[in-house]
């Protein structure tokens, strides 16, 4: 291929490392643990959009993801008095569009999407909109995009965290994946979604008198 061919053909390139680099430094780490997780948006139950509208955004999927602490770890903190950054797990989540480009559906358009990650102390229960609006979230994958595949980079304590997909327009439809990689231990797994009520109430609602915009 030539290099103009090249050009016309490709808009991007990803330069990979051939092992797990959690800390983006360009060197491979040693491998830790990959799970992965299939879902899908679905109208009018699942598909809530971003958090313009918290109240919508409540009804998207949401993925418990619990970080245990590493033995090695733990041991090494035992030993190395006053050292608190050992507690912590490189972790790398993606989200993937799936069957955007499949031979059914030609031409069709990826989607805006991201996702958001927030810390929760009860892994039983899903996030709702008063959740969103007291909570501070862990982080998220930056602005919605159309890409087929977003992804970050984070440094979680041991605990439990709650993954929200989302694409960034309300009442899309469409199936994703969710990969996660860690250097520690961890379980991942899809939260109960709630019935949808006459209202959407079941997700909750925005307190009265307060005004909130969230853009990520």
């Amino acid at each position: 291929m030539e290099y103009k061919d090249f050009c016309r053909e490709f808009e991007e390139v990803t330069i990979c490392t051939l092992g797990p680099d959690f800390d983006g430094d360009g060197v491979a780490e040693e491998a830790g643990m990959v799970k992965a997780i299939r879902g899908k948006w679905e109208v009018p139950k699942t598909s809530g959009g971003s958090r313009n509208n918290l109240e919508l955004f409540a009804r998207n999927p949401q993925y418990l993801l619990s970080v245990y602490e590493h033995e090695i770890k733990r041991d090494q903190r035992k030993e190395s008095v006053g050292s608190v950054g050992s507690r912590y797990c490189c972790a790398v989540i993606a989200l993937m569009q799936v069957r955007r480009r499949c031979m059914k559906h030609p031409g069709r358009k990826m989607m805006q999407v991201g996702f958001v990650v927030y810390r929760t102390e009860d892994p039983k229960r899903r996030l709702s909109v008063q959740d969103f609006v007291t909570n501070e979230e862990e982080g998220n994958s930056g602005p919605y995009i159309n890409y087929r595949e977003v992804f970050a980079r984070f440094e979680l304590a041991p605990g439990h965290y709650v993954i929200i997909p989302a694409t960034f327009e309300p009442h899309r439809q469409g199936s994703f994946m969710i990969r996660v990689y860690t250097d520690c231990p961890f379980d991942l797994r899809t939260k109960v979604t709630r019935k949808l009520g006459s209202h959407g109430s079941d997700y909750g609602q925005v307190p009265s008198g307060l005004a909130v915009t969230l853009q990520s």
